[in-house]
C-alpha cells in the first residue's frame, strides 16, 4: 500500500510539473506572463526619446499618430496655445480610432527631456496617473468614449517649448497583444509658438523618395545618436501591410535603400518611418 501511495505522489507532482511547463510555454504564468494593463501602465511607454513605447508588450505595428491623437490644453473652458509657469491647465486628449479597446501614455517634457510641470487627475474621467505620466484608467471604450483628461499644472519657471509626447493603442480586442495599432505623436506648446507638430524631417534633415521601377524607398537622414529604426506601410484605411525593423542608424549621414514587396496591390500608401519614437510619415502610389 505504501508503494501505490509513493507512486500516486511523484505521478501528481510530474503531473503538475508538466503543466507549469505547458502554461509557461503559453505565456500564462512566471517571468513569460503577456502583461495587460487595462487599468493602466507605468514607466516610460510614451514615445518621448529616453522612452519606449507601447509595442514593447503590444506586437502590432507603430503609426504615425499626426491626425488621429488630437491633444488641446484648457483653462477656464477657453483653449489656449502657450502656457504661464504655474497656471493650472485641463490636457484633452482624444483619438480618431473606433476600437472598442484603447490606451494611452503621455508626458510633458522639456527640451532637456525632463518631465516638465506636473500631472494630476481630473474626477469622473478616464486617466490616471502613474510614473508621472498620464495613463488610462479603463480599457474599453464604453464608458470612457474616446477622450481622456488630466490636469497639467505648468513648471514654475519658464521652460521654453514643452513637448506632450503621446502614445494611443488601438487594440483588436482578439484576448491576446497580437495584431494592435499603435500611434504616436509629437505636441508642442510654449509661450509664443503655442502648438505644432514636431518636423522630423528638420530635426534629421531627411528626404525619403520613391522608385516605381525598383519598387525601393531611398531614405537619407543625419543622426547625432545611434538610433533604432524600422518601417511601416499602410494603405489608405490604415491597415498594416508591411512592417521591417532595419536595425541602427550611424552617427552622421544615413543612405537606406528599402526594398518593398512585390505583391502589394496598385494604390496609394502611407510610409512612417521611425528613428526611435520618431516618425515621417509620407504618401506613396504604387503600380505595378
Amino acid at each position: 500500500m505504501k508503494y501505490r501511495n509513493y507512486s500516486l505522489v511523484i505521478f501528481l507532482i510530474a503531473f503538475t510539473f508538466i503543466s507549469f511547463i505547458k502554461e509557461n510555454k503559453k505565456g500564462v504564468i512566471g517571468k513569460h506572463t503577456k502583461q495587460h494593463y487595462p487599468s493602466g501602465v507605468s514607466g516610460g511607454f510614451a514615445g518621448a526619446p529616453s522612452d519606449q513605447n507601447c509595442t514593447v508588450c503590444h506586437s502590432g505595428s507603430t503609426q504615425s499618430g499626426a491626425g488621429v491623437n488630437l491633444l488641446a490644453l484648457s483653462q477656464n473652458g477657453n483653449n489656449v496655445t502657450s502656457y504661464v509657469p504655474g497656471e493650472v491647465y485641463t490636457v484633452s486628449l482624444t483619438t480618431s480610432q473606433s476600437n472598442s479597446v484603447r490606451g494611452f501614455q503621455a508626458v510633458a517634457m522639456n527640451s532637456l527631456n525632463q518631465i516638465s510641470g506636473s500631472i494630476a487627475v481630473l474626477s469622473n474621467e478616464c486617466a490616471k496617473v502613474l510614473s508621472g505620466r498620464a495613463t488610462h484608467n479603463q480599457s474599453t471604450s464604453s464608458s470612457c468614449g474616446s477622450e481622456w483628461k488630466w490636469e497639467w499644472t505648468a513648471p514654475s519657471t519658464d521652460e521654453g517649448q514643452v513637448t506632450f509626447y503621446v502614445s494611443t493603442l488601438a487594440a483588436n480586442g482578439n484576448g491576446s497583444t497580437s495584431g494592435d495599432q499603435v500611434y504616436l505623436s509629437q505636441h508642442v506648446v510654449g509661450n509664443t509658438l503655442g502648438f505644432s507638430e514636431t518636423s522630423i524631417e528638420d530635426r534629421y534633415d531627411f528626404r525619403l523618395g520613391y522608385n516605381q521601377e525598383s519598387n525601393n524607398l531611398a531614405v537619407n537622414f543625419d543622426a547625432l545618436l545611434v538610433q533604432n529604426l524600422h518601417i511601416n506601410l499602410t494603405d489608405i484605411t490604415g491597415k498594416s501591410v508591411y512592417n521591417y525593423r532595419l536595425g541602427n542608424s550611424f552617427i552622421g549621414e544615413n543612405s537606406l535603400s528599402i526594398s518593398l514587396p512585390n505583391d502589394l496591390k496598385n494604390g496609394m500608401y502611407i510610409v512612417n518611418f521611425f528613428i526611435h519614437n520618431n516618425v515621417l510619415t509620407k504618401k506613396i502610389y504604387i503600380q505595378n
